[in-house]
């Protein structure tokens, strides 16, 4: 009997002591995510959310950054979040400096810890986001692996594949992954590239220089070039290569959506340009046409990402099988005297022994690249720039007010939310970041964050849909086929401004290089047409042929003589023969030319 009544009461104390840990807090962390690393300031702080939920009661919810490894760090000790509890959620902010941390968060009832939540790794650093062609890609091209530090991260869209793909068809903000990784031999970075190419090593070297964990994006896109951006972003269509989705405002809207996605979230320092080399075929052999594009893409950035002064750092890159003189020599003038343009590192140093194939990167090329890379990220060039922090989060937190940008108004315009941190809705119904409208009218984006902090703003934006109306037509001076040296002058027809796709504004412009010329006209509200085409085709002057006689040119009346031309086609003879040789018996002056 004494047995049994012991049993019972164990029992009932088990029981009892079940129900008590029940009714204290289970913390759920929802911001900030594993691995995720934040813009740091200047004085080498940031400040970020942090949002999460909580099941039974609290008194109150503290939380402390603690450095991985010592020395990579400052501890900030336990804190209470600030916003307080509001049922059940909990909302509020941290600083801490330049770091790799592990952040901790308790709580509290009846002053005991009732339950302690852990995110293993988050970083305050450096974030950065590449442009470029492949050679910043590198997609389809050995790579030189992933980083070996931990504190090397990405977004990996890579994988799986199928996000990069449903990204790659849609062209939307919304199938881009916000999940942090190490930047391994394997990952992409978001928002397009499939391989850590050279960049994760440059990670590495990055750490090791500033002791802070570094975050990649990237936006290039192989077989791109910067006028593809220039078009993209100013709503101006091409055709070529195919696979490259004018519609989606492919390439330059990854650089958009990054600001859309992922820099309200995480900030960044600036954005490192690899393009150059395949801006051989759409400069006209002009400097300023080199200059135009990027400045323009520049310009771009600055409003859309929020940051009159985002800074970006151009690569010196003009080399294929050697140093194309006006890409480098616009590359060298844009980054002179440029407010936050910075000259980045000089690539052409990397010659054919770097190359696969004269043009991409090899093994060697890439390891050359990243020390190249890391030679101008210095700290001279972070304190001369001035970074986009963090103001939102993925979780929680005060609803940002939407900020609409309208990418254009004629004939259909692409209305896009930039900083919503919460879930959008526009007057129209759609709820996704970026709406297409047709016509005339005022929209409206509402951000709405639910839980702790939470609450709705909205902005509006006044849309006046106008057509650019038909393609101009294009008449010539000349033959649009000629030998080297000649020239033809394309002129539009008229129109209240001109865009041609050299980069000129001219109602005419003159060529004399092999290509193809596009222009389209501004009407009145400043909306562009169709746009209009034109191959020029200029041809090597052949060498003047030499002729030679078959027997004497000196004979007596009734002789002849056989004139031999030493081209084998095209020779055009003074008596209006075509072949290669002609018989002549009558004394005179004799030539032929080729055509």
């Amino acid at each position: 009997m004494l047995k049994k009544n012991i049993q019972t009461k164990s029992l009932g104390f088990i029981v009892a002591f079940l129900l008590a840990a029940n009714a204290f807090a289970q913390i759920q962390i929802t911001f900030p995510l594993n691995r995720i690393v934040f813009q740091r300031n200047n004085q080498n702080l940031s400040t970020f959310n942090i949002t999460g939920s909580f099941t039974g009661s609290a008194d109150s919810i503290q939380t402390r950054l603690v450095p991985r490894v010592v020395g990579q760090g400052t501890l900030v000790n336990w804190q209470r979040i600030s916003q307080g509890i509001t049922n059940n959620n909990f909302c509020g902010t941290m600083t801490a400096s330049g770091g790799w941390y592990s952040l901790e968060m308790r709580s509290w009832k009846n002053g005991s810890v009732t339950n302690i939540a852990t995110i293993d790794k988050v970083g305050v650093g450096e974030v950065f986001l590449i442009v470029g062609h492949s050679n910043a890609q590198g997609n389809g091209y050995p790579n030189i692996g992933g980083a070996t530090d931990d504190r090397v991260n990405c977004v990996d869209i890579a994988n799986p594949s199928s996000q990069l793909r449903a990204y790659e068809a849609s062209g939307s903000p919304n199938d881009l992954p916000l999940r942090f990784d190490q930047l391994g031999s394997s990952s992409g970075m978001a928002p397009f590239s499939e391989n850590p190419w050279f960049w994760g090593k440059l990670g590495d070297r990055l750490v090791a220089k500033f002791n802070v964990p570094v975050l990649f994006f990237s936006a290039a896109f192989g077989g791109t070039s910067m006028w593809h951006n220039y078009r993209s972003a100013t709503n101006q269509p091409f055709f070529t290569p195919s696979f490259v989705s004018y519609n989606q405002r492919m390439p330059y809207v990854n650089i958009r959506n990054t600001f859309v996605k992922y820099t309200p979230v995480v900030g960044l320092r600036a954005i490192l340009s690899g393009h150059g080399i395949n801006d051989l075929s759409f400069a006209s052999n002009s400097k300023d046409t080199i200059k135009f594009h990027h400045q323009t893409v520049i310009n771009k950035s600055r409003q859309e990402s929020g940051n009159p002064n985002l800074a970006w750092m151009v690569a010196i890159a003009a080399y294929d099988d050697g140093v194309k003189e006006f890409i480098n020599q616009g590359q060298l003038e844009l980054t002179t005297n440029n407010p936050n343009v910075f000259r980045g590192p000089d690539l052409n140093q990397i010659g054919n022994s770097g190359r696969i194939d004269k043009l991409h990167l090899n093994q060697t090329g890439q390891n050359l690249a990243a020390q190249y890379w890391d030679q101008s990220i210095t700290r001279d060039f972070l304190s001369a720039t001035v970074p986009i922090m963090p103001t939102a989060s993925s979780g929680g937190g005060g609803a940002n007010e939407p900020n609409i940008s309208v990418q254009s108004n004629c004939g259909g315009s692409i209305l896009s939310v930039s900083n919503c941190n919460g879930s959008l809705s526009w007057s129209n119904g759609a709820t996704s970041s970026s709406i297409t409208v047709g016509g005339s009218g005022t929209y409206s984006a509402t951000c709405t964050v639910s839980g702790c902090g939470g609450g709705s703003t909205s902005s509006s934006v006044n849309v006046n849909v106008s057509s650019g109306g038909a393609a101009p037509s294009i008449s010539t001076s000349g033959s649009t086929t000629f030998c080297s040296g000649g020239q033809v002058t394309l002129t539009s027809s008229g129109g209240n401004g001109y865009r041609w796709s050299n980069g000129s504004q001219a109602q005419s412009i003159t060529v004399n290089n092999s290509g193809t010329y596009s222009v389209q006209t501004l009407n009145g509200q400043g909306c562009l047409s169709a746009a209009a085409q034109i191959d020029v085709n200029v041809t090597t002057t052949p060498n003047a042929p030499s002729i030679s006689a078959q027997s004497t040119t000196v004979f007596c009346q009734g002789g002849q003589v056989i004139l031999q031309s030493n081209q084998p086609n095209n020779n055009i003879w003074n008596t209006g023969s075509t072949g290669t040789a002609i018989t002549v018996s009558q004394s005179g002056s004799y030539n032929v030319r080729v055509a």
